[in-house]
Order: structure tokens, then sequence, then C-alpha cells
């Protein structure tokens, strides 16, 4: 099971990205999200509420 880190939006905000640990791009959208690595078919969590994993934000 790997956590999704490096969190981005796309521009209009429709899509979450984030890369696997395995260093592959998933996505999450409204219609549901990547459950499972398409590259090295590891379980994936979601974790979109700290706010650590996201790009650009600092540890507090």
């Amino acid at each position: 099971m790997n956590i999704v880190s490096g969190y981005w939006k796309s521009i209009d905000g429709s899509v979450t990205y984030g890369y696997c640990t395995c260093g592959r791009e998933v996505k999450s959208t409204k219609e549901g999200r990547d459950e499972k690595c398409p590259m090295c078919g590891a379980k994936i969590v979601w974790d979109l509420g700290n706010p650590e994993l996201w790009i650009g934000q600092k540890k507090q």
C-alpha cells in the first residue's frame, strides 16, 4: 500500500493529480480515483487533507 504524495490540481480544479511512490502520476476526479497504480500495481491511498503532501506546502 502506497500513500500518494506531491498533490496538485488541474487548471480548472476538476482533477487532482499525485504521485505513487514508484513515481507514476495518478489522478482523482469527481467520477472516481485511481485505486491501484497503473505502473507498479500497488494499492494506493489518497490523503488529500494532509497539507504536507501537496506540492508547494511547507512543513509546519
